[in-house]
Formats: C-alpha cells, sequence, structure tokens
C-alpha cells in the first residue's frame, strides 16, 4: 500500500512539472541577403520569465523530432535555413524533462537591389529644400529614426541627413550633409526723416551701399543721409550674398490723404466732428496735428481750429497741417454739408465796435453763455472760437434763450433780455445778441497750453495763445520763460525776436479787436540723469502792453511731470541653473523679457547684452521676439533693436505692454566641470537710464551616483504597454536612453528622482534596451513593450 501511494505521489508531482514549463511564441525571423540565421537570439522570449538554468531551449526542423527530443540542430546560432520554413523550438524542464514546443518561421531572399540614391553632399546659401527621392524617405537620425521629414522642407542649419527605405526585412540607407551658409537678416523700413537720417549698426559681414549688389558709393554705419535715395544692404559670407534695399526719404512726412466728412445742420451751416482728423492724416504718432480754415494759416502755422468742439460750417475746404519737427506738411480737407431736419436753435454774439449795430465787420465774441430754458430746465451753451453757439434737437413749446452777461469780457455789456421761440417741427431759428462796448477798456489776456507729454530725449510743444479783448487792435509783447537745464528751444512759428538760455521773446504789431491769436513753441527735452521721470517742469508765459488795464490775466503757466517708460526685466536660461557635459556641447537658449511698468508709451527698446567668456560667440543666433527687431554682435557685445515699437504702458494693457526677445548659444568647447556661465542684460525704454536685469548661473556638474545604485536598476511592469517605471537606489539625477534593438536611440531624458515613470505607449511592440548613465558607470536593462 505504501509503494503505491508513493507511486501516486511522483505521478502527481510529474504532472506538476510538466505543466510548469511554457514555451512562448517567438517573432518571426526575416533576413535580406543572408541565409545564415542566428536561432538563439528568440531563447529570451521563448522562456519570458522562466530560468535559463532550469530550462534548456533546443530547435529542431520539424515537430516530429521536436517532440522526441531528437536531431537537434546541432548549432542554432550558425543555421543556414531555406528561402523559408518552419523551426521548432522546444523548451525542456531540464530535472523532469518535461517540455513544450513552440514555432515560428524564418525566410530570406537574395534581393539586395534595394538601393537608395541620397543626394551629394551640398553647400547653399540660407536654406536648401529637399528634393522627392526615388525611393525611401529623408530622416534626422539614422535607421529611419524618429519621423519622416517630407520632400520640399526648407533645411536652413547645417546637419546630416539620411535616406532610409525598408521592404520586408530590407533595408539600405545613405547619408548626405546639408551645409547651410546662413545670412544677416538685412531687412530694414524705410525711413523719413526731415533733415538727416543716421545709418545705424549692422550685423557683421554688411555694408551699405549707393548702388545694387555692392556698387555704388560704400557709406559706413553713423554716417547722415541728407537727401532722399534708396540704400542698399549688402553681405557677401564665403561663396554666398544677400542684398536688401530701403527708401530715405528727407524733408517729406508721413501724410495720408484725407476723405471728406459730412455735417449736417439748419440753413446751410453743419455741424462737423473734427476730433478724429489726427488720426486720419498721419500714422505717425509723434506728428502734431493742425487744423486751420485758410492755407495761409496752416502755413504760418497760428490761429488753428479747436478740435475738442464741434465746428460749423457750410461746404468748405479746411487745411490740415502736419508737423514732425521742423518739417510740415499740409494737405486739404473737404468739408460737406447735408441739411438735417429737427429743431436748432443757434446765434452769434457780436459786438458792435463802431456804435452802428451789429454788421458782419463786427468781431464776434467766444465763450459766451447763453441761458436755454425749456420747461423750468436750464442749460447754459458756449459760443465757440467763431463765436457761434448751436442747440440742436429743440424739443417742440416754448424755448426761451437769453445772453448770460457775467460771461462779457470787461468793457463790454449786453442785458439779460430774452427771446422766446415756439418750436412746432423742423424749425431752425437764428437767435443772435448784439452788444456794445465802452470804447476804453483794454485788456491782453494769455494761456498756455501743453500740447505733448514731457519724455526725456524727445520733443515737447506747447501752444500760447493770446488775446486781446479790447474794443481797439492791439500790439503785444510776449515772454516765455523755461527750465534752460531740462528744455533746449528748438523751434516755433512765428520765431522769437530774441532769445536767450531760459526765456523767448515774440512782439506782434497788432492783435485785431476782440479775436486773438495763437503759435506752437517746441522743444528737446535733456535726457537722464538731467531730466529724470518725476521732475516737475514750469513753463510760464507773460503777454505785456502799457495800456492793458488788467494785469491778472497777462500771465499763465503750464506744469507738467516728466514721464518716462522704465521697467522691472529679466532674463532666464531654458536649460535651468544646471547641465550636464553633454548639454554642454549642444545649444543654451537665452529669453530676456521686458514690460512697460511706466507712465507713458516706449517708442523705442534697446537691449544690450554682455556674453560671458564661457560662450562661443560665434554661435550665437537670434530666434525671434515680440516685436520687430535688429540683432547685432561686435565681439562678446550683444544689441537688440526695437525701434518704433511703440509699446504701451501696463495701465493702458497688460498684454501689450510686454515683450521679448529669445537667442541661442553654445558653451565654449573646453568648457569644464564647474564652470558657472553667467548671463545678464541692460534694457533701454528711449533715452533713459539702463535697466539692469537680474543675473542668471548656469553650472557645469557631471552626474554622478553610487555604482551600487546602477546596480539596483528595477524596470516595472515589463513587459508593458503603457508606462514603466524606473526605480533606483539613490535619489539623484540620471541620465537615461532607450534604444531599440538596431542600436537606434528612440528615447532620452534627464532623471531628477530615483523613481520615475517614463511613458512609451508611443513604441511599437517589441524588445527596447534601457540604458542609465550617471557619467562614471552605467547599466543596462531590457524592456519588452506589448
Amino acid at each position: 500500500m505504501k509503494q503505491k501511494l508513493l507511486l501516486l505521489l511522483i505521478g502527481c508531482l510529474f504532472s506538476l512539472s510538466a505543466k510548469s514549463q511554457v514555451a512562448n511564441t517567438p517573432p518571426n525571423i526575416h533576413q535580406c541577403g543572408w541565409e545564415v540565421f542566428d536561432l538563439t537570439v528568440q531563447n529570451d522570449i521563448i522562456l519570458g520569465n522562466q530560468n535559463p538554468s532550469l530550462f534548456s531551449v533546443s530547435y529542431f526542423t520539424n515537430i516530429s523530432n521536436a517532440n522526441a527530443n531528437v536531431n537537434a540542430i546541432a548549432n542554432p546560432a550558425n543555421f543556414v535555413g531555406n528561402a523559408s520554413q518552419i523551426i521548432f523550438a522546444r523548451v525542456t524542464n531540464v530535472q523532469t524533462d518535461a517540455f513544450a514546443v513552440t514555432s515560428f518561421n524564418i525566410s530570406w531572399n537574395l534581393d539586395g537591389s534595394l538601393v537608395v540614391y541620397a543626394p551629394e553632399d551640398v553647400t547653399v546659401c540660407g536654406s536648401y529644400a529637399l528634393p522627392t527621392p526615388s525611393t525611401g524617405n529623408f530622416y534626422a537620425s539614422p535607421n529611419g529614426g524618429g519621423l519622416p521629414i517630407a520632400p520640399g522642407t526648407v533645411i536652413t542649419s547645417t546637419q546630416t541627413l539620411y535616406l532610409y527605405a525598408q521592404n520586408g526585412g530590407c533595408t539600405a540607407q545613405q547619408a548626405f550633409t546639408v551645409t547651410v551658409i546662413g545670412l544677416p537678416d538685412l531687412s530694414m523700413p524705410d525711413v523719413y526723416a526731415c533733415e538727416s537720417f543716421i545709418l545705424p549698426d549692422l550685423p557683421p559681414g554688411a555694408s551699405y551701399f549707393s548702388g545694387p549688389m555692392g556698387t555704388g558709393n560704400l557709406m559706413a554705419p553713423g554716417q547722415a543721409i541728407t537727401q532722399s535715395m534708396t540704400v542698399y544692404v549688402y553681405a557677401e559670407i564665403g561663396s554666398c550674398s544677400a542684398e536688401e534695399q530701403f527708401t530715405v526719404t528727407i524733408g517729406e512726412i508721413q501724410v495720408n490723404d484725407l476723405s471728406p466728412i459730412h455735417g449736417c445742420g439748419p440753413e446751410g451751416v453743419g455741424t462737423f466732428d473734427l476730433s478724429g482728423i489726427a488720426v486720419s492724416a498721419t500714422s505717425d504718432p509723434s506728428a502734431i496735428v493742425t487744423i486751420y480754415v485758410t492755407m495761409a494759416d496752416a502755413q504760418a502755422g497760428v490761429n488753428d481750429i479747436a478740435t475738442s468742439e464741434p465746428f460749423l460750417s457750410g461746404t468748405a475746404t479746411l487745411w490740415v497741417r502736419v508737423q514732425s519737427g521742423n518739417c510740415f506738411e499740409i494737405v486739404p480737407l473737404s468739408l460737406i454739408y447735408d441739411f438735417c431736419t429737427g429743431n436748432a436753435l443757434y446765434g452769434f454774439v457780436t459786438v458792435d465796435i463802431d456804435n452802428n449795430g451789429c454788421t458782419n465787420a463786427d468781431p464776434d465774441l467766444s465763450g459766451i453763455a447763453i441761458i436755454h430754458t425749456f420747461n423750468g430746465q436750464e442749460t447754459l451753451y458756449y459760443t465757440n472760437s467763431f463765436g457761434i453757439y448751436y442747440i440742436q434737437n429743440v424739443l417742440p413749446g416754448d424755448n426761451t434763450v437769453a445772453l448770460d452777461p457775467s460771461t462779457l469780457p470787461a468793457g463790454v455789456s449786453g442785458t439779460a433780455s430774452s427771446q422766446t421761440i415756439t418750436f412746432t417741427e423742423e424749425q431752425n431759428e437764428n437767435v443772435s445778441f448784439c452788444v456794445t462796448t465802452d470804447g476804453s477798456t483794454n485788456d491782453l489776456s494769455i494761456t498756455v497750453s501743453p500740447n505733448s507729454q514731457v519724455v526725456p530725449g524727445f520733443q515737447t510743444a506747447y501752444r500760447i495763445k493770446v488775446m486781446n479783448s479790447s474794443p481797439v487792435s492791439m500790439g503785444a509783447t510776449v515772454v516765455i520763460d523755461f527750465d534752460g537745464a531740462k528744455f533746449d528751444f528748438s523751434n516755433s512759428t512765428p520765431m522769437p525776436t530774441s532769445a536767450s538760455f531760459n526765456s523767448l521773446t515774440y512782439t506782434f504789431s497788432s492783435i485785431p479787436a476782440y479775436t486773438g491769436l495763437q503759435f506752437y513753441v517746441y522743444f528737446d527735452v535733456a535726457t537722464p540723469p538731467t531730466a529724470n521721470s518725476g521732475d516737475v517742469v514750469v513753463l510760464s508765459a507773460t503777454v505785456t502792453n502799457a495800456s492793458d488795464v488788467n494785469p491778472e490775466n497777462n500771465t499763465a503757466s503750464g506744469t507738467q511731470t516728466v514721464i518716462n517708460s522704465y521697467d522691472p526685466n529679466d532674463i532666464t536660461v531654458h536649460e535651468g541653473a544646471t547641465i550636464t557635459p553633454t548639454q554642454a556641447q549642444g545649444y543654451l537658449h537665452y529669453t530676456i523679457r521686458f514690460q512697460n511698468m511706466g507712465t507713458a508709451e516706449a517708442q523705442n527698446v534697446r537691449i544690450e547684452n554682455e556674453l560671458s567668456d564661457l560662450l562661443d560667440w560665434s554661435t550665437f543666433r537670434p530666434i525671434f521676439g515680440s516685436h520687430g527687431y535688429y540683432a547685432s554682435r561686435s565681439g562678446n557685445q550683444v544689441t537688440f533693436s526695437m525701434p518704433q515699437i511703440h509699446l504701451v504702458p501696463e495701465s493702458v494693457s497688460e498684454i501689450d505692454s510686454q515683450g521679448f526677445v529669445t537667442y541661442e548659444i553654445k558653451p565654449i568647447a573646453g568648457i569644464e566641470i564647474g564652470d558657472i556661465i553667467a548671463n545678464s542684460a541692460n534694457i533701454f525704454f528711449d533715452f533713459n537710464e539702463a535697466v539692469p536685469t537680474n543675473e542668471v548661473e548656469t553650472t557645469v556638474a557631471q552626474l554622478s551616483a553610487p555604482e551600487t545604485a546602477l546596480e539596483s536598476l528595477e524596470l516595472y511592469p515589463n513587459p508593458t504597454s503603457g508606462s514603466v517605471k524606473i526605480h533606483l537606489a539613490t535619489d539623484t539625477i540620471f541620465d537615461v536612453e532607450i534604444a531599440d534593438v538596431r542600436g537606434a536611440i528612440v528615447f532620452a531624458k534627464i532623471l531628477l528622482h530615483n523613481d520615475e515613470a517614463i511613458d512609451v505607449s508611443g513604441l511599437h511592440s517589441g524588445i527596447y534596451f534601457v540604458k542609465i548613465n550617471s557619467g562614471t558607470a552605467s547599466a543596462t536593462k531590457k524592456l519588452i513593450v506589448k
């Protein structure tokens, strides 16, 4: 009985052992032009996670021999196969002889004709477009690594490309090198200047010429162009050349033709809105735009129309003057009158200076209040600079208008008698007022109106208005006092009769009764540190005449605060604070950011960047920027210039107030572990003092880890179809690479921690090798992707 039980137990153990071995099915093998196969490459796949010391793998040419374990292939590492045949693999438990059998196909062919014809090595200027190959696809990595590059793709940097083709198990490859000689960006915008234009700096290798392709006169950066011409920018690097051209227009201002504007009103007098003319007349934001009734006034720059209030006129032509510095252009503006339906009240306040009743020869007063009453509600309307008031959309019913005598000039009197008009519909009533003068009260007054902001390094303007509120014509002497340290007088129309360091004197022989004149004075504002943001500047003006009876209104001033576009900035390095020696062989990428936190537009932005001696200056290359820029380098001095970008302040637009430039550059070839690359920049907004950025540092550090940490390398799950976790004993920095069975790198990154997951879902099913490198040691593990 004991003997039977023992035999039964042995049988059960044998049965369990017979079921424990597994023969996994490996992939088929196909070879191109070679009939000798290494079958043993399938061993690991067939065994899977079975211990090779407990299980053996043998190969057979038929199933019968495999089951009987006879006539095994003697040298499976060098097996000469047929064009196509089935190989049977037997997995045997070396302890129990239990086994399992699987199979796979091997095949080969003699077709060695798979050939690709890559282009010859080529040297080009600027760029190279890939041709269409007869066979295969272009790749940036050998053996079809990465994504294919389509024919027609423009190559802009020197690199080696691979033409690779695959047909079944056959492959063919040829490499070729495209050498691109980089050409500098020579483009420049057309320039408008009044008197002269200074040629800016150019990239290395570029020059200015008066003729195309390096012909004509050679002109150097810094040279002044004083007449209109086409300037050619020509560069020659090796066998390559490039050229751009731009036009310099001297003595002309950018002025647009103006479309007619329409206005409507009663009895041939229309109301016209002139407030948008400045924007329509020119795209130059620094230009001063004024409007005049006559060409003579426009040419003289006197008696311009106030655009802040409606302008009343019939069909007529006005004259628009666009001035920049000492230059100006005048263009016509057509006013087209359209009749308006509805009710309106309008009229003039006229001074009877000759005591014969108010006529067209008498002057009209501006700034006089007219009281309009309707249903007990009073509203005041004021006569404009032409002496007319206008009340539109008058409601039907009794409307009363009356002159407010308190607003009349000294020596002028009028009654507050009212006039009532009963409106029904579509009525336009002229209700004018005639006032008288005592004939003896002479009064001159002056006002100062700042016409632009005070920004260091730029021009500012003031409008001076002299009013003669007298019954007779009067002469006037105007004295303008200003801060001569911060302001340098530029010009005015008319020019002063005398001038000193901080004072201007103007003499006017005759200003008609109850009329005025106005003119502009232009100053160049000093640059820091003479004129700084926050400084208060005062300009005062005084008008005198011996017969003036009211000196209280003979002085006026304009007080302004100097503003600028000062702004904090920063610089960052994309690669971080630490790079490996391997990374030090490639590019570092720097971004310099700026934001206008000032109080005015920054018209021009300039960035100056001194490169470290640990950077290879010759590899500097600007990549892109938020605004159009010119980049230049002289030795280790890099400059980005962004002219006329009109960067708005942050208070106007958070987004539009920001900008940046990005460039790349390589460390020097001899850089060593422990070297620290420092970088910083200075930002200039217009003529303000430099704004320094922070200093960013990049240290070259050797990745290191104990070899025992690498020996503890674990990959799980393995096999995997989604992600694999890499685990090491030490928490430090490692390089990781994943290669396929051909040796092509399909994945690479730096691990910052000792337990990180990597997404491999994008890899094809197969066997891969994961290599971990610490700089002093490395370890490799096999990874199976399902």
